[in-house]
């Protein structure tokens, strides 16, 4: 929004900006932050029943830059028909622009385009054409803020990861960012390659110098008033409520409008005025939170705490869908090398170390990147195939789903049937483990929510995932904790396994589901909660991400996602900003 001289943006942020910290910037060390409450907010989920009664981690960013500095940097995009879906939803009966929106497949690839400045490097991967180069997808830009690249470095296991793959009929994909995401292929990295460091805060770095952005730091919003620009500071605020002023007329006079943001810095309450518009990217958990504490929301929630109810909206911290992992984990024979080395060759992490530190990459400049999509029809028998379609349709006839849930239930079972969108991912995380699989994440039945149980945004929200409350979710983690152990038996990397570390042996089908139920997680891809759908749906913002009920407050950010994607979720976010900037900016 700063490229225009004449928009003033004021941003208030909870976090810091970890500047050179090395469990943000040193790729290698992605995801050892996550737990640390200097970097994240480490909200748990209520006791799961589905999960063993477990709660669950709910990693969130809480930082400058959010989630992108606490993540392992993956970039990838879902496939064309699920953006496609976007679309379907966001213009379900006509929707707010005459069921025409923008948000499908050839709407979104401008974008993705012009949040990324993607290197020009070949793909040394695994059975792909000689001098292939990642700049060649449709999507990949040259000029963005955000830097995209791949490995230099890679361990010596993913040759016959891949090929095992390959001789098990996943194919290599050469390029899974052009629509077609399907198969085995070498992720792309938000890493920096001529500094060796996770590009996080690139959007940031190209404005900080600029007149019109002022950014504020270490500030909690409690309550949104409504009346802003945009500005940043530093101190440590935190935003608690967004503030409105009540229309009286009808029709559009009628809307609330959001005249500022109320935040905390230490014990102090101060308030931030908004001339234009308000914009709340405060992320999945914290967005229908201040939503809620500024009378947005199901007033059946608000009116017992004392809210006074502005917006009757109960899609307001519904809809919540996420990733579900299960975990896999195999010693490999002597003589390979991983991140492992790291850890226990003191010399060698000396060497990469120094390596690092001389601006010259290596080891510690990467991060694991191997991973595969597949729809179950690629693992999973025809007859097999057909009992998964019947269960799916069981569990849709047992519930009593949402407006919305029976929208996205025709789209993902649609999916289903013709194989074009995936059930799962495996992931190869080489740090003590081969793999990590059990992606129930794009076709499932878990619906959660979360919700304010307090006036103080100090006292978190709480949580809800509902992981794993019907049996087809289940059935699903079951078919991909499985293709991982079929992958270990396949040829060449059967050869190259020591032991099976986990699981435990497994007896039986009962076995299995008891497993997966004890030890399976969330991705930490947790989308949804204020969704971009016709309000008569659930929906929350409309297709100019704006809140229904009222005239100038926007929300954008991973919360406006309808229906969860296969992928990895910043490179769908970023592309989903730029749009939402555009949008903006026509509309001043």
């Amino acid at each position: 929004l700063t490229d225009n001289p004449s928009i003033t943006v004021g941003l208030i942020e909870a976090g810091v900006y970890h500047y050179n910290d090395p469990l943000v910037y040193t790729p290698a060390l992605g995801g050892d932050a996550i737990g640390n409450t200097s970097y994240d907010w480490a909200y748990t989920t209520v006791p799961q029943p589905g999960l063993a009664g477990r709660s669950i981690a709910t990693a969130r960013g809480k930082m400058l830059g959010g989630s992108s500095g606490l993540n392992l940097m993956a970039y990838t995009l879902a496939s064309q028909a699920e953006y496609d879906a976007f679309e379907t939803i966001a213009s379900f009966g006509g929707g707010s622009n005459g069921g025409v929106t923008g948000w499908d497949w050839a709407g979104l690839v401008p974008y993705f385009k012009k949040s990324t400045d993607v290197d020009n490097q070949v793909d040394p991967f695994y059975g792909l054409r000689p001098n292939t180069k990642i700049r060649s997808s449709i999507t990949s830009g040259t000029t963005g803020p955000v830097n995209v690249s791949i490995n230099p470095w890679y361990p010596d296991i993913i040759a016959p990861v891949v090929e095992s793959y390959n001789n098990m009929g996943i194919e290599t994909n050469p390029d899974m960012y052009s629509g077609n995401s399907r198969g085995v292929f070498n992720s792309r990295l938000t890493i920096d390659q001529t500094e060796g460091t996770r590009a996080y805060v690139n959007y940031w770095c190209r404005a900080a110098t600029r007149k019109n952005l002022h950014v504020l730091t270490g500030a909690r919003v409690r309550k949104h008033l409504l009346t802003l620009s945009v500005y940043v500071l530093t101190m440590k605020p935190q935003a608690s409520k967004i503030l409105f002023s009540q229309g009286k007329g009808k029709g559009k006079s009628s809307l609330i409008t959001a005249t500022g943001v109320q935040f905390v810095v230490g014990s102090t309450t101060y308030t931030a005025k908004a001339s234009r518009e308000v914009i709340l990217s405060a992320s999945t958990v914290q967005t229908p939170q201040l939503l809620e504490l500024s009378g947005i929301g199901n007033p059946s929630i608000l009116q017992p705490l004392g809210i006074k109810p502005l917006v009757n909206l109960p899609g307001v911290g519904e809809n919540l869908q996420e990733h579900l992992y299960s975990l896999l984990s195999f010693q490999l024979t002597p003589g390979h090398h991983t991140y492992d080395e790291l850890r226990y060759n003191s010399t060698f992490q000396a060497l990469a170390a120094a390596q690092y530190n001389a601006g010259e990459g290596g080891i510690y400049g990467t991060s694991d990147s191997t991973a595969s999509y597949n729809p179950l029809s690629s693992f999973v028998s025809r007859a097999n195939i057909t009992k998964r379609i019947q269960l799916f349709d069981q569990v849709v006839q047992s519930s009593n789903p949402t407006p919305l849930q029976a929208l996205q239930y025709v789209i993902q079972k649609s999916w289903l049937e013709n194989g074009t969108v995936s059930q799962n991912e495996a992931l190869m995380w080489s740090h003590e483990l081969v793999a990590t699989t059990g992606n129930d994440s794009f076709i499932t039945f878990l619906s959660g929510n979360m919700h304010i149980n307090s006036t103080s945004i100090n006292n978190p929200p709480v949580i809800n995932g509902n992981y794993f409350d019907n049996e087809y979710d289940v059935q699903v983690v079951k078919d991909s904790t499985q293709l991982v152990l079929d992958l270990v038996n396949t040829e060449p990397l059967k050869s190259q396994i020591a032991a099976t570390v986990l699981p435990p042996p497994i007896a039986n089908d009962a076995a299995l589901e008891a497993y997966v139920r004890s030890i399976s997680t969330p991705g930490s891809h947790i989308i949804g909660t204020a969704a971009m759908a016709p309000r008569a749906l659930g929906g929350v913002v409309d297709s100019t991400l704006t809140v229904y009920g009222t005239s100038n407050l926007r929300v954008v950010d991973s919360s406006n996602i309808p229906l969860i994607i296969a992928a990895h979720l910043q490179g769908t976010v970023w592309a989903m900003a730029e749009k939402a900037a555009a949008i903006i900016e026509a509309a001043q």
